[in-house]
């Protein structure tokens, strides 16, 4: 399956954000997928997606957006084999983020902010700072905030 997803905000209010495998998922603009009701993220093997942030607005530079007033939301995933190029931000700021079993993401302006984040199985992530998957930049910097 093949989806082309139009620049705007999408709403998940409750269950899941879901992308199976085999499945390829791209944006012809910025788009913020917001999560509330308890919503969550799972992104399976075997899927190929490619997400842009919206360039302005209240919530631009973020990918994904789960609401901060929700206490104990369930954890999302991106799972192994999944491969992701997300430009933007990963907010999560009660949850946790699973990403595992190989899963491979490139991220330009990325920023990851959950409760917790559990890397597992060769997952792992690519700063690109640069903007091309080729000739990378070496003027990123990668850091932990407690």
């Amino acid at each position: 399956m093949a989806l082309q997803m139009s620049g705007g905000t999408y709403i998940i209010n409750g269950g899941t954000f879901s992308i199976q495998g085999g499945s390829t998922v791209t944006t012809t603009g910025g788009v913020l997928i917001y999560l509330t009701g308890g919503a969550t993220v799972n992104i399976a093997n075997g899927a190929n997606v490619t997400l842009s942030a919206q360039t302005s607005g209240t919530y631009q530079g973020v990918v994904f957006y789960q609401d901060r007033t929700i206490a104990s939301p369930g954890s999302s995933t991106f799972a192994g084999g999944a491969s992701m190029n997300l430009t933007g931000s990963l907010y999560f700021p009660h949850g946790t983020l699973d990403v595992n079993n190989g899963s491979g993401t490139t991220g330009t302006a990325m920023a990851i902010v959950a409760d917790m984040v559990n890397f597992q199985g060769g997952a792992h992530l690519l700063a690109d700072a640069g903007g091309t998957h080729t000739g990378l930049s070496s003027s990123y910097t990668v850091s932990m905030i407690q």
